[in-house]
């Protein structure tokens, strides 16, 4: 599987950019049904991950951009720290950021 997020801050972003039908955990559980994501779950936490295969990412992807308006950028946040932030800083021993809320 590709990269791993945490189930409920999935569902956040997702909320957030695009307009829902407020039936977003049916919907999550629908594309685990379909092989299209993995899900497992403890006590504490959700964990999904895309099980898409490079075709089927890419008609997902371009069923996105026609169905929203836009393409879903991926690791946009990623990009624009090392394309704007960093060069910045100059030399730094470590540097860490995050999207979403901080653990604990």
């Amino acid at each position: 599987p590709h990269g791993v997020i945490e189930g409920a801050q999935l569902l956040n972003y997702a909320r957030q950019a695009y307009p829902t039908t407020g039936e977003d955990v049916e919907a999550l559980q629908r594309l685990v049904d379909a092989k299209v994501l993995a899900m497992e779950s403890n006590d504490q936490v959700t964990a999904v991950a895309l099980r898409l295969d490079e075709l089927r990412l890419a008609v997902a992807v371009g069923r996105i951009a026609k169905v929203f308006g836009r393409f879903p950028l991926a690791s946009i946040a990623s990009v624009a720290v090392r394309a704007a932030l960093i060069p910045r800083f100059g030399e730094f021993l470590d540097a860490r950021f995050g999207v979403g809320r901080p653990p604990g």
